[in-house]
Protein backbone atom coordinates (compact mmCIF):
# COMPACT_ATOMS: atom_id res chain seq x y z
CA UNK A 1 0.00 0.00 0.00
CA UNK A 2 2.45 2.75 0.67
CA UNK A 3 4.95 2.03 -2.36
CA UNK A 4 1.56 2.95 -4.42
CA UNK A 5 1.30 6.09 -2.39
CA UNK A 6 4.81 6.72 -3.03
CA UNK A 7 4.82 5.92 -6.62
CA UNK A 8 1.91 7.80 -7.24
CA UNK A 9 3.65 10.80 -8.41
CA UNK A 10 5.85 9.10 -10.65
CA UNK A 11 2.67 7.19 -11.90
CA UNK A 12 1.07 10.19 -12.79
CA UNK A 13 3.78 12.30 -14.49
CA UNK A 14 4.75 8.85 -16.85
CA UNK A 15 0.60 9.02 -17.41
CA UNK A 16 0.87 12.94 -18.43
CA UNK A 17 3.65 12.61 -20.37
CA UNK A 18 2.51 9.45 -22.55
CA UNK A 19 -0.87 10.98 -22.83
CA UNK A 20 0.73 14.32 -24.16
CA UNK A 21 2.64 12.36 -27.03
CA UNK A 22 -0.27 10.10 -27.78
CA UNK A 23 -2.13 13.41 -28.59
CA UNK A 24 -0.06 15.02 -30.64
CA UNK A 25 1.07 17.59 -27.75
CA UNK A 26 4.66 16.75 -27.84
CA UNK A 27 5.86 16.38 -31.08
CA UNK A 28 7.55 12.96 -32.34
CA UNK A 29 10.72 12.81 -34.42
CA UNK A 30 10.47 9.98 -37.64
CA UNK A 31 14.16 9.67 -38.53
CA UNK A 32 15.22 9.97 -42.62
CA UNK A 33 16.53 6.96 -43.01
CA UNK A 34 15.22 3.47 -41.74
CA UNK A 35 15.86 2.91 -37.67
CA UNK A 36 15.34 -0.07 -35.42
CA UNK A 37 14.88 0.97 -31.91
CA UNK A 38 16.28 -1.88 -29.68
CA UNK A 39 15.30 -1.95 -25.70
CA UNK A 40 12.69 -2.61 -22.99
CA UNK A 41 11.19 -1.08 -20.18
CA UNK A 42 13.71 -2.59 -17.42
CA UNK A 43 17.46 -0.80 -17.16
CA UNK A 44 20.90 -2.82 -17.02
CA UNK A 45 21.43 -6.50 -17.73
CA UNK A 46 18.91 -7.65 -20.10
CA UNK A 47 20.53 -8.49 -23.19
CA UNK A 48 20.06 -5.16 -25.03
CA UNK A 49 23.43 -4.50 -26.40
CA UNK A 50 24.18 -8.28 -27.30
CA UNK A 51 20.84 -8.10 -28.81
CA UNK A 52 22.14 -4.90 -30.92
CA UNK A 53 25.25 -7.12 -31.92
CA UNK A 54 23.47 -9.81 -33.16
CA UNK A 55 21.31 -7.74 -35.51
CA UNK A 56 24.59 -5.83 -37.24
CA UNK A 57 25.81 -9.20 -37.43
CA UNK A 58 22.91 -10.38 -39.10
CA UNK A 59 22.24 -7.68 -41.09
CA UNK A 60 25.85 -7.51 -42.18
CA UNK A 61 25.75 -11.24 -43.68
CA UNK A 62 22.31 -10.69 -45.58
CA UNK A 63 22.57 -9.71 -49.35
CA UNK A 64 20.20 -6.75 -48.85
CA UNK A 65 22.21 -4.99 -46.22
CA UNK A 66 25.56 -5.95 -47.81
CA UNK A 67 27.70 -2.79 -48.10
CA UNK A 68 24.99 -0.36 -46.97
CA UNK A 69 26.15 2.26 -44.10
CA UNK A 70 24.69 0.62 -41.11
CA UNK A 71 25.03 2.74 -37.86
CA UNK A 72 24.65 2.19 -34.25
CA UNK A 73 23.74 5.34 -32.02
CA UNK A 74 23.87 5.12 -28.33
CA UNK A 75 23.85 7.03 -25.59
CA UNK A 76 26.92 6.59 -24.08
CA UNK A 77 26.46 5.98 -20.07
CA UNK A 78 29.27 6.98 -17.88
CA UNK A 79 31.18 8.34 -20.97
CA UNK A 80 33.10 12.01 -20.13
CA UNK A 81 32.81 13.46 -23.45
CA UNK A 82 29.34 15.88 -24.42
CA UNK A 83 27.68 15.69 -27.53
CA UNK A 84 27.60 14.00 -30.82
CA UNK A 85 31.12 11.30 -30.99
CA UNK A 86 31.84 8.96 -33.55
CA UNK A 87 33.38 5.83 -31.75
CA UNK A 88 36.75 4.94 -32.82
CA UNK A 89 38.44 1.44 -32.13
CA UNK A 90 41.05 2.87 -30.50
CA UNK A 91 39.09 5.17 -28.27
CA UNK A 92 38.28 4.38 -24.37
CA UNK A 93 35.24 3.56 -22.40
CA UNK A 94 35.75 7.33 -20.94
CA UNK A 95 35.18 8.54 -24.15
CA UNK A 96 32.07 6.97 -25.34
CA UNK A 97 30.98 4.57 -22.73
CA UNK A 98 31.79 0.83 -22.38
CA UNK A 99 29.21 -0.90 -24.73
CA UNK A 100 29.48 1.73 -27.85
CA UNK A 101 33.53 1.12 -27.40
CA UNK A 102 32.78 -2.97 -27.33
CA UNK A 103 30.14 -2.45 -30.55
CA UNK A 104 32.90 -0.80 -32.74
CA UNK A 105 36.02 -2.94 -32.05
CA UNK A 106 33.65 -6.44 -32.24
CA UNK A 107 32.13 -4.30 -35.81
CA UNK A 108 34.86 -1.82 -37.20
CA UNK A 109 33.14 -1.68 -40.22
CA UNK A 110 30.12 0.55 -39.11
CA UNK A 111 29.70 3.63 -37.68
CA UNK A 112 29.30 3.54 -33.75
CA UNK A 113 28.31 6.68 -32.22
CA UNK A 114 26.60 8.25 -29.07
CA UNK A 115 24.81 11.30 -28.54
CA UNK A 116 22.62 11.62 -25.41
CA UNK A 117 20.04 13.32 -27.64
CA UNK A 118 18.93 10.34 -30.21
CA UNK A 119 16.93 13.05 -32.10
CA UNK A 120 19.89 15.23 -33.04
CA UNK A 121 22.43 11.77 -33.49
CA UNK A 122 20.08 10.25 -35.96
CA UNK A 123 19.75 13.81 -37.78
CA UNK A 124 23.53 13.98 -37.65
CA UNK A 125 23.97 9.78 -38.54
CA UNK A 126 21.67 10.81 -41.93
CA UNK A 127 23.58 13.94 -42.84
CA UNK A 128 27.24 13.82 -41.47
CA UNK A 129 27.67 17.01 -43.29
CA UNK A 130 25.83 18.69 -40.96
CA UNK A 131 28.67 18.33 -38.54
CA UNK A 132 31.08 20.66 -40.19
CA UNK A 133 28.51 23.62 -39.37
CA UNK A 134 26.77 22.44 -36.41
CA UNK A 135 27.69 24.35 -33.26
CA UNK A 136 26.23 21.08 -31.55
CA UNK A 137 28.67 19.05 -33.17
CA UNK A 138 31.44 21.20 -32.28
CA UNK A 139 33.27 18.91 -29.88
CA UNK A 140 32.87 15.84 -31.90
CA UNK A 141 36.37 14.62 -32.71
CA UNK A 142 35.94 12.95 -35.92
CA UNK A 143 33.57 14.07 -37.95
CA UNK A 144 34.41 11.85 -41.07
CA UNK A 145 31.50 9.31 -41.50
CA UNK A 146 29.46 7.68 -44.36
CA UNK A 147 25.84 8.98 -44.51
CA UNK A 148 23.64 5.72 -42.81
CA UNK A 149 21.56 3.80 -44.82
CA UNK A 150 20.27 2.10 -41.46
CA UNK A 151 20.17 3.11 -37.55
CA UNK A 152 19.94 0.88 -34.80
CA UNK A 153 19.65 2.62 -31.58
CA UNK A 154 20.66 1.05 -28.67
CA UNK A 155 18.63 1.33 -25.51
CA UNK A 156 16.39 3.67 -26.93
CA UNK A 157 12.61 2.11 -26.27
CA UNK A 158 11.72 4.62 -23.55
CA UNK A 159 12.81 7.54 -26.13
CA UNK A 160 9.37 8.79 -26.97
CA UNK A 161 10.01 11.50 -29.05
CA UNK A 162 11.95 9.37 -31.43
CA UNK A 163 9.95 7.01 -33.31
Amino acid sequence: MIDKILLFPYWLTLKVRHMLFDNGFRKVYTPEVPSICIGNITVGGTGKTPHTEMLVRTLLEDEQWYGKNIAVLSRGYKRRSKGFQQVTVDGTAEDYGDEPLQIKKKFPGITVAVDGNRIEGCDFLAHPEKLQSSKKAKKCVDKDLPASDLIILDDAFQHRALK
